[in-house]
């Protein structure tokens, strides 16, 4: 039986978590075009059959609808019913089918060698048995299939990780990125390593400048633990404290590291 992550799942039983922490990108990025990059580095062919692990409202196919190949035969999975009930909704009117199913990474529900492309956007690092999914990722891929893995580095968001350790060091998010250390960009080709003999790590240029301290509370509020461990009392303080590094700075400046891997070929076992 697989593992699942009890947090992870309590995390995304819906989209309200994941739109708090989208609001923020969206309104204070400083390139704001991660779904269309992304899909700029796909090598995809006429009649290619694409998979996504973790859809979750389907925004990367929302955003590129008009790039979507006439010929591709896309499934988005999703761990989380709530959310790939959003993907399908968000879906509804782009015209044409998209399959959508609830699945785990760790047990992909497709034969072997029947893709040619998996999309694994920023989520990798939520799974329980990362070695397991990227396994079976390499086993439904075609043999030239590819695999375009998101993640974060360890320096992600740093600024306001110190910031909030000084107000709750109790919370995850205070301490170092654990998404990095499960699957980063420092260790990502590592792991990938295993069943891939070809990685490559592109990065994507960005970074946040906040002007408005509720943005990043909301942002705070929507991760782990924040609903029973950020009292009034702390949410008062960390305000207080965004807003004069605001009032410094003329923005908050936040660093955010984010990169895609790419990887292919079949390592020997």
């Amino acid at each position: 039986m697989v593992q699942t992550d009890p947090e992870v799942q309590r995390q995304y039983h819906d989209a309200s978590n994941l739109e708090a922490r989208k609001r923020l990108h969206a309104r204070f990025s400083t390139n704001p075009n991660w779904a269309r990059w992304v899909f700029d580095h796909l090598t995809l062919a006429a009649d290619a059959r694409v998979l996504e692990l973790g859809c979750g409202t389907g925004e990367l196919w929302a955003i590129n609808h008009d790039r979507i190949g006439s010929g591709w035969k896309v499934m988005l999975t999703d761990l989380s019913p709530g959310m790939l009930g959003r993907a399908r909704r968000e879906l509804a009117s782009l015209g044409r089918a998209i399959d959508c199913a609830v699945a785990d990474a760790q047990a992909i529900p497709l034969l072997d060698e029947t893709v040619d492309a998996v999309i694994a956007n920023h989520m990798l690092y939520h799974v329980p048995d990362i070695a397991l999914a990227v396994a079976q990722v390499r086993r439904v891929l075609k043999r030239d299939g590819r695999l375009y893995a998101a993640t974060n580095g360890a320096d992600h968001m740093i600024e306001l990780r110190q910031i909030v350790r000084d107000v709750a060091p109790d919370l995850p998010f205070a301490r170092r990125a654990g998404t990095a250390r499960a699957f980063g960009l420092e260790n990502g080709s590592d792991i990938l390593a295993a069943v891939f003999t070809d990685v490559e790590l592109r990065r994507f240029d960005n970074g946040l400048r906040v002007t408005e301290s509720q943005a990043l509370i909301d942002y705070v509020l929507s991760l782990p633990k924040a609903p029973e461990r950020m009292t009034p009392a702390r949410v008062d303080a960390l305000r207080s404290e965004l807003e004069r590094r605001i009032d410094a700075e003329r923005g908050l400046r936040i660093t955010l590291s984010v990169g895609l891997f790419i990887a292919h070929g079949a390592a020997c076992t």
